[in-house]
């Protein structure tokens, strides 16, 4: 499945590594269109550049967002959100839901951030 099958979709997250979002928060959101990667990220709008070198294998460039003042939860979820979308390498659809996935780290984990439409 290629990336090009996302185009003009509206992601929202709604969980990161197996967790809910918790109550309360903006859930931070995607949208691939044409090369590039761009949303709101829980408090601050991001964007950036992404690549599919081939159907399944994602690159995210560097990103860069807007930088506005938030409460400390906002801040929290959208550093960890931005820290995950930096290091996707993958993704894939479970029950309709987007999965972009990340390298594993030392505890053989991978990282993951889950949207619904």
């Amino acid at each position: 499945m290629s990336i090009h099958l996302l185009a003009a979709t509206d992601w929202v997250l709604v969980e990161v590594d197996g967790q809910p979002l918790a109550q309360g928060v903006l859930p931070p959101t995607a949208t691939i269109q044409h090369g590039k990667i761009a949303g709101f990220g829980g408090c601050n709008r991001y964007a950036g550049p992404v690549d599919e070198s081939r159907p399944g294998v994602i690159k995210v460039g560097a990103l860069v967002a807007t930088r506005m003042a938030c409460d400390a939860a906002a801040n929290e979820l959208e550093t960890k959100f931005l820290e995950h979308l930096g290091n996707v390498d993958a993704f894939t659809f479970q029950a309709g839901r987007l999965v972009l996935s990340g390298p594993t780290d030392a505890h053989a984990a991978r990282s993951f951030l889950v949207f619904s439409r």
